[in-house]
């Protein structure tokens, strides 16, 4: 456990930082957990957006899901997880922070 913020408690609370990542099917309106990983960066000296990139690098190159686009959270938007998607050539989509600048 340790101290994070929440968006849902719109504070910072003890918690375990676990990144998901859910499979959606809208058609039969059911939903799927594909994988998760444990963010702990005293421990694993790992940064927010590793699970992050690990997570899509085994559903691209290890289980080889087909998908097309992937829907996450605005803590994502950042130049580095972009510069990964880009690689990855899938669509990804998320709400931009108002700190948040884009250069097209």
């Amino acid at each position: 456990m340790r101290r994070q913020y929440s968006g849902n408690a719109q504070g910072v609370i003890n918690g375990i930082g676990v990144v998901t990542c859910v499979y959606v099917n809208p058609q039969q309106d059911r939903f799927w957990l594909i994988d998760y990983r444990i963010y702990d960066p005293q421990g694993d000296g790992k940064t927010k957006w590793d699970p992050l990139k690990d997570m899509r690098s085994a559903l691209v190159y290890q289980k080889g899901l087909p998908f097309t686009g992937v829907l996450m959270d605005s803590g994502y938007a950042t130049k580095t997880v972009m510069r990964h998607r880009e690689q990855m050539q899938k669509t990804y989509s998320c709400p931009l922070k108002t700190n948040r600048r884009v250069d097209e």
